[in-house]
C-alpha cells in the first residue's frame, strides 16, 4: 500500500469472517469485541471511502496494530486517519452496521473464506508470505506498472490454498 503509485491501481474491499443469525446478532472468531470493532470498520468504509480514500485502511491497520485493544482504540484511530468518529460509531449501532456486516458475511461465505487473513488477487486466492503481496499485486495487474513496482519480484499469483488464522 505504500509502494508509490500502488493506491492508485487497487480497488480494495475488505469482508469479514462470521456467522448471522439474520435478526441483528452476530458471532465472530474471536469474540464480540471483534465483531464491533468490524462493524465500525465496515462503517468507516462505507462513510469515508470516497471522501477520504484509504483513510478507512489506515484506520483499520492502527486497529490491527493492537488488535488486542479492538474496539476501544477504534476512536483515536479513526482521528489518526482524519476520519469523523461520530458518524462512523453511529453507524456500528444502528441497522446500517448491521446490514453492512450481514452483507460482508454473505460475501465472505460465498467465497468460502473461513479463515482470516485470506487475500484475493484478481479473484485468485492469493498465497504467500506478508513479505510478497507487492509483488503479487504488481504482476497481477495488466497495465502500466507503476513506480512502486520498480523493486518487486516478478511472477505469477498463486492459487492454492493455505491460509493462515490468527
Amino acid at each position: 500500500m505504500q509502494a508509490q503509485g500502488l493506491p492508485a491501481i487497487m480497488d480494495i474491499s475488505e469482508y469479514f469472517v462470521g456467522q448471522n443469525d439474520g435478526g441483528g446478532q452476530f458471532e465472530c472468531m474471536h469474540g464480540p469485541d471483534e465483531c464491533v470493532g468490524n462493524l465500525i470498520e465496515l462503517c468507516a468504509h462505507n462513510l469515508t471511502a470516497q471522501s477520504v480514500p484509504l483513510g478507512w485502511w489506515h484506520m483499520d491497520v492502527c486497529m490491527q496494530s493492537d488488535y488486542t485493544n479492538i474496539p476501544d482504540n477504534a476512536q483515536g484511530c479513526a482521528q489518526q486517519a482524519n476520519l469523523q468518529w461520530d458518524p462512523i460509531v453511529a453507524c456500528s449501532k444502528d441497522t446500517q452496521g448491521d446490514n453492512l456486516f450481514a452483507a460482508s458475511i454473505d460475501v465472505a461465505n460465498n467465497m468460502g473464506v473461513d479463515a482470516t487473513p485470506t487475500i484475493f488477487i484478481n479473484g485468485q486466492e492469493y498465497v504467500g508470505g506478508p513479505n510478497d503481496p507487492l509483488s503479487a499485486v504488481c504482476s497481477a495487474y495488466t497495465g502500466t506498472p507503476p513506480p512502486g513496482c520498480n523493486n518487486a519480484k516478478k511472477g505469477p499469483v498463486r492459487s492454492n490454498r493455505k491460509v493462515c488464522k490468527f
